[in-house]
């Protein structure tokens, strides 16, 4: 007996393919960010695989514990099981750790466990610890908060606002690598008198709570909206959405936009007339020699590069769209797109289907591996372009690391330069990535 509306092909469509390269920065490594901390997740077994092997590839797993669920824990609950393992932790461990995330799986979702009771009797037994509890749901991926927002939460919600007198530093929030020390936006905050933090350069949990005393929010990334609207409205912590950007002109509008914000909440000191803000000069000149630079190193790029054809990811750049306009505008010969996912309200991803031959590939449609190293002479930038494509030239990149502002141009120009040198082992620039599917 056949079912003829359930045809073959309307099971392939619902199918996705997952590249060997696929990876990155997971809910373990995020949370790991926090200086002193340790993490404990509750689950069955067989869920613990992805975390444990990712946190021992990254050399993290002297910071992570699991809590394994037997069949009776699914049927009862499991709060008391979490209590007892937090005890033994903490009895267990050399070091008493300053904060403790107790991850539970998706399997949380059918018993409803009390995350705020857990919480709450967890801090009355140990006053002396922050705890936070974390959600490792993939299903929840098109909620209002999903586990990339929702772990972002649980790191930056523990900086706290306890001076009257802010002080003068910005926070970056959302990337998972500081930016380049040599870039111009660190120069030009410090030549206003303004310190620049990330959670990757701090070594204590005293220093990440006092990130709550620092004068405003820096958004690199949409994921962390949701905390800094909290902190903003519970803590009186300003923000500002400015994402990593490759457009010139995009670059120099969102430097215009901080000094309005700092200006906005007295961090100019008395450079701000009635009329416009008034930058100082030394600062107008690290701009203008920046713009100078970045235009240099697209040309010479350019130059060294030739016609190899670029393929990008989505993996590589948080808006691959964005950075495809970019490499388009400039006159590079950008062929493909891997993404994985295409927003119709994006103007960036409207221009490239409507004004440019650059071909959009959903990464994980199945039959992908049709395309398989068809073009092996191209350049990837992003490690599941390269083991698609084929590509013996490979940018490692993750979600834009390192880059920002007129030097993030410089940074990504000598990246591409770079590398051409030489052909890649692909095999091995992943075992270094330490990426785990």
């Amino acid at each position: 007996m056949s079912c003829k509306s359930c045809d073959a092909g309307h099971f392939r469509s619902s199918l996705e393919y997952t590249c060997p390269s696929h990876g990155g920065w997971g809910m373990v490594r995020i949370g790991m960010l926090i200086p002193e901390s340790h993490q404990i997740f509750v689950c069955p077994s067989a869920c613990g695989r992805h975390g444990a092997l990712g946190a021992i590839k990254q050399g993290l797993k002297n910071r992570l514990s699991y809590l394994y669920l037997e069949e009776s824990d699914v049927i009862s609950g499991y709060d008391d099981a979490i209590y007892d393992a937090v005890e033994e932790l903490l009895v267990r461990l050399q070091k008493r750790p300053k904060v403790i995330i107790v991850f539970v799986s998706c399997l949380d979702d059918l018993i409803g466990t009390d995350e705020n009771a857990v919480m709450a009797e967890l801090s009355n037994r140990y006053p002396d610890v922050k705890f936070r509890m974390g959600h490792m749901n993939p299903i929840q991926t098109d909620s209002d908060e999903p586990p990339l927002v929702s772990i972002w939460k649980n790191v930056y919600s523990l900086m706290e606002r306890t001076v009257d007198t802010v002080k003068p530093a910005v926070n970056m929030l959302g990337n998972y690598v500081a930016i380049d020390e040599k870039s111009e936006f660190i120069k030009v905050l410090k030549e206003l008198g303004i310190d620049v933090y990330h959670i990757e350069n701090l070594n204590t949990y005293e220093e990440l709570k006092d990130m709550g005393n620092h004068a405003l929010n820096i958004l690199l990334t949409s994921a962390v909206e949701k905390v800094a609207g909290q902190l903003e409205k519970e803590q009186n912590m300003a923000y500002l959405k400015a994402p990593v950007n490759y457009n010139l002109k995009e670059i120099k509008a969102g430097y215009q936009a901080l000094f309005e914000k700092l200006a906005e909440i007295g961090q100019l000191g008395g450079s701000v007339s009635s009329e416009r803000i008034e930058i100082p000069a030394k600062v107008e000149e690290i701009l203008i020699d920046s713009e100078k630079r970045a235009l240099s190193a697209i040309q010479k790029a350019k130059m060294l590069i030739g016609d190899r054809d670029i393929h990008i990811d989505y993996s590589a750049f948080v808006h691959p769209f964005s950075a495809a306009k970019f490499f388009y505008e400039n006159g590079f010969s950008i062929k493909k797109i891997y993404a994985k996912e295409m927003d119709e309200n994006d103007a960036d991803y409207q221009w490239v289907k409507n004004e440019t031959d650059i071909e959009i590939i959903p990464i994980k449609k199945h039959d992908i591996v049709h395309m398989w190293k068809e073009h092996e002479d191209s350049i990837s930038i992003g490690l599941e372009a390269a083991y698609v494509s084929g590509s013996r030239h490979v940018v490692s990149v993750f979600q834009d690391e390192k880059m920002y502002g007129y030097h993030g141009i410089c940074l990504l120009m000598e990246h591409l330069i770079n590398c051409i040198k030489e052909d890649v082992d692909l095999e091995d620039v992943i075992n270094k990535a330490g990426l785990v599917v």
